[in-house]
């Protein structure tokens, strides 16, 4: 099968590459590199540098042409609307030209668009949408918030062949459409990340990752630690670090004994997965919804919330309780089971077939 994975959000479509390969199939990865963290694809898609009016001009003509290389697939799946978002040419006509031709269409329900903003937003207790209007976007309003983002959003959703969420969070959007699929787990490449057992050290170090500063609750992670730097200093080491690419940031994982993923959501991204298989302590979004939406009874992913008392009080119980060297065991087992690429990309396949 020849599969055209369109989009990249940190390392998702480049660990289900691996799995897909691995089993036999033909898979092109279209990415620009997601920012900072270097997850180069394939193919690189256009980039608008310059907003003069030559310069759109010659981006929709560079545009038209990049298309053209995206022909000849079973299957395509995009990795959020946003891959499409923008003035309706050319983006609209890039599904048109997508489904007419390559085969299936499919659409992952990941990251922040209009269901997520509209739809999702209400239906949650907590969230990051405040933290990301203060300090990520720094507006009043989201655009996720427009008529028009929802109008594209649905436009794309009810225009592709399926919809497959990633996380409680993104399902909650999407719920009320009939091509919605059941959500299928982030998928990670556990044989390429090293285990090691996490020894607990007389220091042990607690890292949270700086990106997407509101969006992740970083704020909370930073009141937690400015109190436990000034009480528990001798028994940790408290570090955020951010802006590096990813095998940059990987490196500093595994130097790590605990690792804070995001505190504002109630399930755990990619980076969370990262830290677990290499088999350190993670604290994240483990909420039971999450976990049911995942169909998983126990995770060793430590539920936190957007609380800098209830992720200090995490923090001293891993310190004062855990078997620190056999709770890694236990998550590397359960990172082996639910979220390798290979088990993660059969049920991909599972999903682009039966339709």
């Amino acid at each position: 099968m020849r599969i055209l994975l369109l989009g990249e959000f940190s390392g998702l479509h480049k660990n289900l590459q691996v799995g897909l390969r691995s089993a036999g199939h033909h898979v092109d990865l279209v990415s620009s590199g997601d920012g900072f963290k270097a997850i180069h694809g394939d193919i690189a898609p256009p980039r608008l540098s310059r907003y003069r009016a030559l310069d759109k001009l010659k981006f929709r003509y560079d545009y038209y042409n990049f298309l053209k290389q995206l022909s000849g697939y079973d299957v395509v799946q995009l990795i959020n609307v946003n891959v499409l978002i923008g003035k309706w040419f050319p983006y609209s006509i890039a599904l048109s030209y997508l489904k007419k031709n390559n085969g299936k269409v499919f659409l992952l329900a990941a990251g922040s668009d209009a269901f997520y903003w509209q739809r999702s937003r209400p239906l949650l207790s907590y969230g990051p949408f405040e933290d990301v209007l203060k300090y990520d976007i720094k507006t009043a309003e989201s655009p996720f918030n427009s008529n028009k983002a929802l109008l594209f959003n649905e436009y794309i959703a009810k225009n592709v062949d399926g919809v497959i969420p990633i996380a409680y969070e993104y399902t909650l959007g999407y719920k009320n459409l009939p091509n919605l699929r059941e959500t299928i787990p982030l998928p990670i490449d556990v044989q390429n990340i090293k285990f090691q057992p996490n020894t607990k050290r007389e220091k042990i170090i607690v890292f949270h990752g700086l990106n997407r500063y509101g969006f992740k609750g970083t704020r909370h992670v930073e009141a937690a630690f400015n109190s436990l730097n000034i009480t528990m200093s001798d028994q940790l080491d408290c570090q955020i670090k951010g802006g590096l690419p990813l095998n940059d940031y990987l490196k500093i994982l595994q130097e790590s004994n605990v690792v804070i993923d995001q505190v504002n959501s109630y399930s755990y991204g990619m980076n969370a997965i990262y830290a677990a298989a290499m088999g350190k302590i993670v604290l994240s979004g483990a909420e039971p919804e999450c976990l049911m939406e995942l169909r998983v009874d126990n995770c060793p992913i430590i539920n936190v919330r957007p609380s800098s008392k209830d992720i200090e009080d995490k923090i001293v119980a891993v310190y004062q309780e855990l078997d620190i060297e056999e709770y890694s065991c236990y998550a590397r087992e359960y990172i082996s089971k639910y979220h390798c690429c290979h088990v993660v990309a059969e049920k991909y396949l599972q999903q682009w077939s039966c339709c």
